[in-house]
């Protein structure tokens, strides 16, 4: 149950569009690692916890912070409730196992440092990382695209929002009955140790900026000085609201706790239909309605996405790409920049494609040129920065734009290496 719980939450789907949050499924074994280790001196638990955590970094550097803050505040939460006796020994154990993880992903993070070093910090201010923070309100507010609360008085009114952390009336009772039976039980360190991980990640995910609803903050709880004024330091997350799978994850574990207690409550030849309606409940709940799966978008191989793809990757010619459109009517470059470069993935070229907030001079450069072409100035700026190919996609552009830009590139000294209805591919020459 606590796995199904955790893997198929709403807030876990919700987030399945970015790929670096399935960076969390390491993390269970990480914190199983870390409770053996702090519980007795185990040389498996160790490399448990190192090969989940290294894990976890390469996954996504992302979740590696994450999973650093909740590591470090899941050992002082267990030493203070007594879940596991201090030891000093245990303590030079865990930071040897967190110096050899750190060196074993350093060929990684060392680029991260350079990135930072050269260009700065990513300029995210308070207010930005509040509109990717939890609002409170997304506790009771349900997602529309869940099948039996969609259409409910609960449903949130943004259908887009990333933010819903309902968990479903059948887990939180389950929680609740979790949190009853570690009163006075064999586990109720555990789980008030869960318990507490739960309420401070809960805190963290709220951001800098307590918010009821999005963008409506609260004024005397955005004053207080929470744990959430960590991410105004810590500059490379960008969306705190994502530090709540930790809290998700806490309580499916307690909830599995609760249903072994409820469980244990009732007569015995009544166990079995109850814990099957229990189960019934909470699938019920967090069953997606038959719209999720029919708006989904099939993603195609990176190079069946254009003809001029085939091309690009089997010429001899190795230089730098770029493409137009660049950028929508509305000015928003996003879908373009994030359709090119998951096309690279496919010929394992260079692409002027980036996302992200910081863009590094001479890429930032290379991007506003691609918004200019086909004037001269744009175009020898790419000349001279090391693009050797402009690939215009007819199929997403008027013909009239597309011959216009074939002929204004032509003139400018470019020459058709390919072309055809879809697309058509220039050289630029040096």
């Amino acid at each position: 149950m606590q796995v199904f719980v955790f893997a198929f939450s709403a807030f876990h789907i919700d987030h399945m569009v970015h790929l670096q949050t399935m960076a969390t499924c390491w993390s269970p074994f990480a914190l199983l690692g870390l409770d053996v280790a702090l519980e007795r001196r185990s040389l498996p638990a160790l490399v448990l916890l190192g090969a989940s955590f290294t894990m976890t970094m390469l996954c996504g550097i992302y979740f590696g912070v994450f999973l650093s803050i909740v590591i470090v505040a899941y050992a002082v939460i267990a030493w203070i409730v007594q879940l596991h006796r201090f030891s000093a020994k245990r303590l030079i154990e865990l930071a040897t196992t967190g110096v050899v993880c750190v060196a074993l992903v350093s060929p990684v993070l060392i680029h991260y440092f350079d990135f930072a070093s050269a260009y700065g910090a990513y300029p995210d201010s308070g207010h930005e990382l509040s509109n990717s923070s939890l609002p409170v309100s997304s506790l009771i507010q349900a997602p529309q695209w869940l099948a039996l609360w969609g259409k409910s008085a609960i449903a949130t009114s943004d259908p887009g929002r990333f933010g819903n952390a309902f968990s479903g009336v059948g887990v939180l009772v389950l929680v609740l009955c979790g949190c009853v039976a570690g009163r006075g039980s064999a586990n109720h360190r555990a789980i008030a140790t869960l318990a507490i991980l739960a309420l401070l990640c809960f805190l963290l995910a709220l951001g800098p900026t307590v918010e009821l609803h999005s963008s409506e903050p609260i004024a005397f709880l955005s004053s207080l000085p929470l744990p959430r004024k960590l991410w105004l330091t810590i500059s490379a997350v960008r969306w705190p609201m994502r530090i709540f799978m930790y809290s998700v994850l806490c309580a499916a574990v307690i909830s599995g706790l609760g249903a072994t207690w409820m469980m244990g409550m009732i007569a015995h030849r009544w166990r079995i239909p109850v814990g099957f309606l229990a189960m019934a409940l909470i699938v019920a709940e967090l069953t997606p309605s038959p719209s999720f799966s029919r708006l989904s978008a099939t993603i195609s191989d990176p190079v069946r996405m254009s003809d001029a793809y085939s091309f690009l990757l089997r010429e001899s010619d190795r230089g730098g790409i770029a493409e137009l459109p660049s950028r929508m009517d509305s000015g928003i470059a996003t879908p373009y920049a994030a359709r090119y470069a998951y096309a690279s993935a496919g010929h394992l070229r260079r692409v002027v494609a980036f996302h992200g907030s910081l863009f590094p001079p001479l890429l930032d450069s290379l991007r506003q040129a691609t918004y200019e072409l086909p004037a001269m100035n744009a175009f020898a700026l790419m000349r001279n920065s090391g693009v050797t190919r402009i690939v215009i996609h007819k199929d997403l552009m008027s013909a009239d734009s597309s011959a216009f830009l074939i002929d204004a590139l032509r003139h400018d000294g470019a020459t058709i290496v390919f072309e055809s209805r879809q697309s058509a591919v220039l050289a630029v020459m040096r």
